[in-house]
């Protein structure tokens, strides 16, 4: 009988653990959301937890990589290379070092995403990670609940631990400087970012079809943690996603009265009777203010974000990473990378609607809420809507090239 190699018995033992390997991973990725926000030094802790997931994947023998995937991830890398070289020989402002680090980022997140979109789907691992995201939204509430609690007992709790490597200051989370209304930010740098991660576990939930017991008072929770935030941009695009979900309702002729509704009616009313004093100068004075021309917030996004676009820099941009801080993805895309850039972005949207339109639209208006696509949010974003948008879809092919597998190397007889 031959002796089973070393390698064969370490796969072996990998598929023994396969549920809790995904248990790890798929928590260290909601991890990640997590953690998007804590900086050390020029990398976030994201970065390094996703490090972290790639190097498991490699080593239980779970990251492949499709041969017609390795199309996706070479062409935005070209053009990015493509990009670096023509700026440092047409345009003096263009850092290298800073041309070549965004380089290196981008590439780690292609790899990282693509290696996860497979593990994932492979193994139809997508419920348990919809589910698992879920319990992390929670989780982050009831952090984000207690920190405001703590914050409005002046001292009395303790908090600031939650923030070490984050942001301290009044301004991420009062309203408007206001200290009467504190917004749960729980452990990110903003509310905004905060509702940016919860809407996007909220859509999965309406848009995929992936169904769990006791769904709707995850959604239900969901709904007032973002609430908490009173985040203008983000309580709207829950208000749109929800509204989405009722007109695809009464369109398929699905709208149906459940008795579980009354409790989600009854405790909005509550809350909103409750809260109104907070929801009217949150919302309704700041929905004033917008049609009145005093909030500049939106113009901000939808205006401003362009200013560093120029009629010179429209083909190529600035260079990848030479844009300031902005709140409009796309916006940073053609200011960096111009118009190829651009249509990368464009098209990868209109690949999301066109297999499913609510994600469709719910990625735009995440990308013009939040800036930023150098940032770990932004991919394990794109991630995670790739997984869910169409969780039926095309099986695999057979034809995969494997970037590494242990059982291609064999020790001992």
């Amino acid at each position: 009988m031959q002796k089973q190699s070393m390698w064969s018995r370490w796969n072996s033992w990998n598929h023994q653990q396969a549920s809790i390997w995904s248990l790890i991973l798929l928590s260290m990725v909601s991890l990640s959301f997590f953690l998007s926000d804590w900086l050390i030094s020029i990398a976030t802790f994201a970065d390094i937890t996703l490090g972290f997931v790639l190097t498991t994947l490699i080593v239980i023998g779970a990251f492949k990589v499709k041969t017609r995937q390795i199309k996706w991830i070479g062409l935005p890398l070209a053009i990015i290379l493509i990009n670096n070289g023509y700026q440092f020989f047409t345009n003096d402002s263009f850092n290298i070092r800073l041309g070549i680090a965004s380089f290196i980022k981008i590439a780690f997140y292609l790899v990282v995403i693509t290696g996860l979109f497979n593990y994932i789907k492979e193994r139809s691992f997508e419920k348990k990670f919809l589910l698992i995201l879920n319990w992390a939204a929670l989780i982050l509430g009831v952090i984000g609940i207690y920190i405001t609690i703590a914050l409005y007992s002046d001292g009395q709790l303790p908090y600031r631990f939650f923030w070490e490597f984050t942001r301290y200051d009044i301004y991420s989370y009062f309203f408007e400087s206001n200290p009467a209304i504190i917004r749960t930010r729980s452990l990110f740098s903003e509310p905004a970012h905060f509702g940016y991660f919860l809407n996007l576990v909220l859509a999965f939930n309406l848009f995929s079809r992936i169904k769990f017991e006791k769904q709707w008072l995850f959604n239900f929770l969901l709904t007032l943690i973002i609430f908490s935030t009173f985040s203008y941009s983000m309580i709207g695009i829950m208000g749109l996603s929800f509204g989405m979900k009722i007109t695809k309702k009464i369109i398929d002729k699905e709208m149906k009265w459940r008795s579980s509704y009354w409790v989600l009616t009854i405790g909005l009313v509550v809350l909103m009777v409750v809260f109104w004093e907070f929801i009217e100068v949150t919302l309704v004075q700041r929905t004033l203010a917008l049609f009145s021309g005093e909030d500049t917030s939106a113009q901000m996004r939808l205006i401003e974000s362009w200013q560093y676009i120029q009629r010179d820099t429209i083909l190529f941009g600035n260079g990848v990473g030479h844009t300031p801080v902005i709140t409009n993805t796309f916006a940073y895309f053609q200011s960096d990378l111009g118009i190829l850039g651009t249509v990368a972005a464009l098209a990868l949207t209109i690949s999301i609607m066109k297999h499913n339109f609510a994600l469709g639209v719910l990625f735009v208006l995440l990308n013009v809420s939040k800036g930023g696509y150098l940032g770990p949010a932004y991919w394990l974003m794109v991630l995670c809507v790739l997984v869910f948008m169409n969780h039926t879809g095309p099986e695999y092919s057979k034809r995969q090239f494997k970037i590494y597998n242990p059982s291609n190397f064999k020790v001992g007889g």
